[in-house]
C-alpha cells in the first residue's frame, strides 16, 4: 500500500466512514453496509477465506494488503486487521488509488 492509499484511508476514518474489526465488518457486510473491505496481510488464512467467501457472496470488493499492520496504523488502530469502508465515494476512490498503484491487480 502506498502513501496516497493509506492517507486517503486515514481521511475516511476521520470522516467516520470506517467499520473496525472482523465481527463488526462481518455483520455490516451481511447488512449491505460495507462498500469495500480491506484485510491486513497478517490475518489468518481461515479468517481471510471467510471474508473472501462473504465478500464474493454479497458482492463486496475486497483488497488484501500484503504488508503487515499498515492498515490499522493508517486509521490509528494498529491492532485492527479487518477494515470496512461504508461510504461508496470513499470506497470508489480507494479502489481507484489501489488500481493505479498496483498496476490493476
Amino acid at each position: 500500500m502506498n502513501g496516497d492509499f493509506l492517507g486517503f484511508l486515514g481521511l475516511a476514518a476521520r470522516a467516520g466512514r470506517v467499520v473496525y474489526g472482523s465481527e463488526a465488518c462481518e455483520t455490516a457486510i451481511r447488512r449491505g453496509k460495507i462498500k469495500l473491505l480491506l484485510v491486513d496481510g497478517t490475518t489468518s488464512e481461515k479468517t481471510l477465506k471467510e471474508f473472501i467467501d462473504a465478500c464474493t457472496y454479497y458482492k463486496v470488493p475486497i483488497i488484501v494488503n500484503k504488508a503487515e499492520r499498515t492498515l490499522g496504523e493508517a486509521v490509528g488502530k494498529p491492532a485492527n486487521k479487518v477494515i470496512g469502508i461504508s461510504c461508496p465515494r470513499f470506497a470508489g476512490r480507494l479502489m481507484e488509488i489501489h488500481k493505479d498503484t498496483s498496476g490493476g491487480v
